[in-house]
């Protein structure tokens, strides 16, 4: 089934949902235990509410009502910024000329800190590709798909964290630049 979530209408800072509550808070504690198998193909909707919503109204049987949305969320796959230092050094030089591969965003290990809601929005309601328009164009062309690196049996996003997430969370699967290293 397909859940939405809508502006609150007596309140434009909260949301609400017709998800049961105990699937929301599955999905939020799957997004903050990261547990990315339990949160691919929800959607966009229900993706942002499990990774930057909080509760913010409750009900008379203390369950909530209405959320707010956060503008920082964790990553949703195992990981943090200080998996990058287990790439190593130089492992990406090059990286624009790796073939693309589609990977399944499942499988992936994160290597930053966190979501921006405004990125993760941008992913979330465009495609990507050759000729898509990216987030951020701070890093020119060669920002064109996410880079992914294996090693050590893991495949590690060094950049494109937010198309990963948004493709993981649309059930898609994710087309990086990849490369095996040994």
């Amino acid at each position: 089934m397909s859940y939405t979530l809508k502006n609150h209408p007596q309140n434009p800072d909260e949301y609400v949902t017709d998800a049961p509550h105990d699937y929301v808070h599955g999905l939020m504690r799957a997004a903050s235990e990261k547990r990315p198998h339990e949160l691919h193909g929800v959607g966009a909707d229900m993706g942002n509410l499990a990774l930057f919503g909080r509760a913010r109204g409750y009900g008379s049987d203390g369950k909530p009502t209405s959320y707010g949305m956060e503008s920082i969320a964790r990553l949703p796959f195992p990981g943090s910024s200080s998996e990058r230092r287990t790439v190593p050094r130089g492992s990406t030089e090059g990286y624009h000329q790796w073939d693309i591969h589609d990977l399944d965003p499942r499988e992936l290990t994160g290597t930053q800190h966190g979501l921006q809601g405004g990125a993760m929005s941008h992913y979330l309601n465009h495609s990507y590709g050759e000729n898509a328009k990216l987030f951020d164009n701070s890093q020119g062309s060669g920002n064109d798909r996410p880079v992914v690196v294996g090693f050590m049996k893991r495949k590690f996003i060094m950049s494109g964290h937010h198309r990963a997430a948004a493709a993981l969370l649309k059930g898609e699967p994710l087309q990086a630049r990849y490369k095996e290293m040994s």
